[in-house]
């Protein structure tokens, strides 16, 4: 929405029981679960959906595992939020959760290493040194597998559908192998589109070279430079710029993208059009 408003302005977004209010108080500058982008001729807000959690005390799931000799007892609670609280021979710890887990996982990794597993529609993870009770890794993820290594997978589902791919490797401390994603789109892409998805692919770090026309895939990495690091990509929001889309980081710019026959065929940096 757009508004006109004097000094002092102020706003509220509720979105129901299940977030936090949003707020923007435009003078002073204060905001409260919202993201304010100056726009040089106004403000781009976008609320961030918080979520409420007011839940009452109660003790969800214990679970005990001895690792490296060391009895470890997991109890997952809900007081306000949802929480593991892990104790040990003499150190303990607190793991804030992101959902109310279904399911609780404690599977011993071998020497003094030990996963825990919280599962919902995702999977929260964190490996723990039953030593002190220290976090060496954690992640929210849609699947975790330790077998033989350690792999996790994430599904980004925008325009088409990417699942990535995590390999990690151990020497005292976990660090990243590789990456790979595999990508899908269940229908063509329509050139009004297409931006959109070579955008999320950019963003994501996916090979979106088979987007470009042949002038372009011979410069494709200097595409990436260009468009740096951003979090999220708008379609044309302005009538009469249809081709200018706008990516999103601590900053905005506008970007123009021309399309024909499926292929982008140049990208260049827009100057705000208002």
């Amino acid at each position: 929405m757009a508004f006109d408003f004097k000094p002092n302005f102020y706003a509220q977004l509720d979105f129901g029981d299940c977030f936090l209010p949003s707020s923007v108080y435009f003078n002073p500058n204060f905001s409260k679960n919202m993201s304010i982008i100056d726009l040089y001729a106004g403000f781009l807000v976008f609320p961030k959906l918080v979520k409420a959690y007011n839940l009452p005390y109660k003790i969800l799931d214990r679970r005990s595992i001895v690792c490296s000799q060391i009895e470890i007892f997991v109890t997952l609670y809900q007081k306000g939020g949802v929480y593991l609280r892990l104790d040990g021979f003499s150190q303990s710890n607190l793991i804030e959760l992101p959902f109310i887990p279904k399911t609780l996982e404690l599977t011993n990794l071998g020497g003094n290493l030990f996963i825990i597993k919280a599962t919902n529609k995702l999977c929260f993870f964190a490996i723990v040194s039953a030593l002190d009770l220290s976090i060496l890794l954690s992640d929210l993820c849609d699947n975790v597998l330790h077998d033989n290594k350690l792999t996790t997978t994430k599904i980004y589902k925008g325009i088409a559908t990417h699942v990535k791919t995590t390999n990690y490797g151990f020497d005292g401390k976990f660090f990243v192998t590789d990456t790979s994603f595999n990508s899908s789109c269940d229908t063509p892409l329509l050139d009004a589109v297409l931006p959109l998805a070579f955008l999320e692919e950019v963003r994501l770090g996916v090979d979106y070279r088979h987007y470009l026309s042949d002038t372009l895939k011979n410069d494709s990495h200097l595409l990436r430079e260009f468009l740096g690091n951003f979090s999220f990509a708008l379609p044309p929001i302005l009538q009469g710029h249809a081709d200018n889309f706008l990516i999103v980081s601590d900053s905005v710019k506008f970007v123009k993208i021309q399309v024909e026959n499926g292929l982008v065929l140049d990208v260049s940096a827009e100057p705000f059009p208002f």
